[in-house]
């Protein structure tokens, strides 16, 4: 499959408005400043490697659902985080355990 610059480009947008800086959505993302810069600057039709396009999309996915946590809950990506920790399979292992 074969992605475009305009298939990421809003994408690419939301995490530039939504980090204190540019560094952060390259260390968010995976990628480097050749790579940004051609993208940004790049025509809408031009490629995009997909595992750079998927980095993208899982970029601005994981900050939606960070940003979509209602205040004073956990965000996903720290649950799914815990659960595959040593002491979350634990505890979910417990939970099974007590319920059956």
């Amino acid at each position: 499959m074969s992605f475009k610059v305009s298939d990421v480009m809003d994408d690419l947008q939301y995490l530039i408005r939504n980090t204190a800086n540019r560094t952060e959505v390259l260390l968010a993302v995976g990628m480097g400043h050749r790579t940004f810069k051609r993208i940004m600057g790049g025509k809408p039709d031009d490629t995009v490697q997909p595992r750079t396009a998927e980095a993208v999309f899982r970029a601005a996915d994981e900050m939606r659902l960070e940003q979509d946590a209602p205040v004073g809950c956990v965000p996903v990506k720290v649950v799914m985080a815990y659960v595959d920790s040593p002491e979350g399979r634990a505890f979910i292992s417990e939970c099974r355990g007590v319920a059956s």
